[in-house]
Parts: structure tokens; sequence; C-alpha cells
């Protein structure tokens, strides 16, 4: 989806005021605002891509000079935001590609190998030197997809492999693409990070090129650059006393009671008014002080002229706390 925008174009000298209606000068230009934007990476981000897949290239030309038993040199040229569309645009007809699957998401990523590489490749495969020099001008053959296969997965591999110590992302070899790229998978204005490389075997340079969906990598960036807010180190008498000042102003039910004895439901149900319920202990005028409901305290009832207060005497055990219905005596 795109929208006008009005920006004023560069000119030299002073403008000419006009006497059109809307106020727009003749050398006003206009630009298309694409709404698809907002997904791509910022410029920091895309600078911790490009070191990343630095690394990335180091570790795969390794692995392919082992694969292939012969030299493999290769160096990161760009990476840059694009859309699948214009990945697709921009790359040679006819060209080797794959499609990786990105997992844990549901999302593809595209990886293209030049013409210019095919034939030293596929001469290293089948026991030669890679010094073949032959630059396909047709589409790969059934045959060739599956003898390519092996250096396609080992692209995945290393991919994971790069990715692995900063996000969660895995890329498994899919299916090789014999005309579009996309065929309907992936929608031509999905964001990208495209990865362009290239790889020198023998005497034949050519460009391996990716295209992964910058939408996962987003969201690991994210998540990666929510870093937590720094402790502060206080001392134990700075915690003791903002924990005093907090728990001055808490509010607690105090009240006591004669805890003792249980009583069955049975019996509970069949109360009537003038009923006695025994409570197994003596009435001696001690009491349990509950906290919030929990017995912390034992008491003793003494009479202050019309009123009936509660002497705290002694704080009851941990045993007795955790079993209201013990006897405070």
């Amino acid at each position: 989806m795109s929208i006008l925008q009005l920006t004023p174009a560069k000119t030299s000298g002073l403008s000419r005021a006009t006497d059109r209606p809307d106020g727009m000068s003749p050398e006003t230009s206009v630009q298309l605002l694409d709404f698809r934007s907002g997904e791509r990476l910022p410029q920091s981000q895309l600078k911790a891509v490009h070191t990343l897949h630095e690394s990335f290239v180091r570790n795969l030309t390794s692995s392919l000079s082992i694969y292939l038993r012969s030299e493999v040199t290769g160096r990161l040229i760009n990476v840059q935001p694009l859309t699948f569309g214009d990945f697709e645009d921009s790359l040679p007809v006819p060209t080797c590609s794959f499609r990786l699957r990105v997992n844990p998401y549901e999302s593809y990523a595209l990886v293209e190998m030049n013409q210019s590489l095919v034939a030293p490749v596929l001469d290293c495969v089948l026991g030669g030197t890679g010094k073949l020099k032959v630059n396909l001008d047709r589409a790969i053959s059934d045959i060739e997809e599956n003898m390519l296969e092996g250096l396609f997965g080992m692209v995945a591999h290393e991919l994971t492999q790069a990715w692995k110590p900063f996000a969660p992302i895995s890329f498994v070899l899919d299916t090789p693409i014999a005309s579009s790229l996309l065929s309907g998978r992936t929608a031509r204005g999905e964001a990208a990070i495209a990865v362009a490389i290239e790889l020198a075997l023998g005497d034949s340079t050519g460009r391996v090129n990716l295209a992964i969906p910058s939408s996962p990598l987003k969201l690991h960036f994210l998540g990666h650059e929510r870093q937590p807010s720094p402790q502060r180190f206080e001392s134990r008498e700075t915690r003791l006393s903002i924990a005093q000042r907090v728990f001055e102003g808490l509010l607690v039910d105090v009240e006591f009671g004669l805890l003792g004895s249980t009583i069955r439901l049975r019996d509970f149900l069949g109360l009537r008014a003038g009923g006695v319920i025994d409570l197994g202990i003596a009435c001696d005028g001690t009491a349990s002080v509950l906290i919030n409901g929990t017995p912390k305290f034992r008491g003793e009832v003494v009479h202050d002229g019309h009123k009936l207060e509660v002497a705290i005497k002694n704080e009851l055990p941990a045993s007795r706390r955790s079993d209201p219905m013990s006897p405070p005596g």
C-alpha cells in the first residue's frame, strides 16, 4: 500500500510565489511512501547482520573446501534490505536456486548460485579439480539438482550455525526452484535481507545470493535489545529501613479467640439455638491472637473497667501456627 508524500524539491536561489489555490509550487516533487518499509531492519541492526555474515562466509568457504576437495575462497560483498520481488528481479536468468525453510517460522529464505559456479562445482562433485570453465546458459537438470543438494545443504547448515549464538533460528534445505523463485510461497512485497557473497573456485568466480525474511530477524533483534535494568546494590541497613517504612503503612486484621477442638459437620448442621459446643479446653482466660487469620501469639484476657483486652504473653511455636485448631495452652 502506498500514499503520496509531498516533498519540496531542492532549488537554487529563492523560489517564486505562485497563484495556485493549493499552495504547491511548480518545483514541488512527489515521492511514494511505502508502508512496508516499517518491516525492514534499521541501519544499526543491519551492521550487526553484516558482521554475523562475515563469520558465515569464513566458515562456509572452509567447509566447502573440504567438501569439494578444492580451495574455495570468498568475501561478503554487501548486506542490504530488499523485497523478495526486487531480489528476484536482480538475479540473472537462468540461474540455480533453492528454497530454505526458516524454522520455527512459517517462512522461507532463498539462496541462489550464479551459473558461472555451477559447472566447476559439478566437476568437483564428480571427482574433478574444479578448473572446468563452462558458463551454463541453460537451467540445470534434475540430476544436477540432486548433485548440488549437498552444497546447498551445507549453506543452510552454516547459516544456522552463524545465527545460533544470537537467535534460535534454523535453516533447512527445502526444494530447488525451477522457474520463478517465489512460486506463490512468498509474497513479492515481503521485506527481506539480501546477502551477496562472492566465491572463487579454481579459476571461476561467481556470486551466491541469499534473501532472508526480515520479520523473524526483527523479532529477535527486539528481544535481544531489551536488556534488564541494572541492579542497584544497597546496604542491608538501607533495605531494612525501606522495608520498615513500607511495613509501617500496612493494615492487618488482629483478632483473638479460644481455639481448640474440632466438630463433626453433622453435629454442626444439627446445632439449634441454645446448643453448646465443647471447645475441649479449660476457659482459663488464655486466648490465641490471630494476625490475618493465622495464630501468632498467646495472650491473656484481662479486664479494664468495662472493656476486655488481651495482653500478649509470648509468641506461639511455629508448629502451632500452622494448625489454627491447636489449643493455645
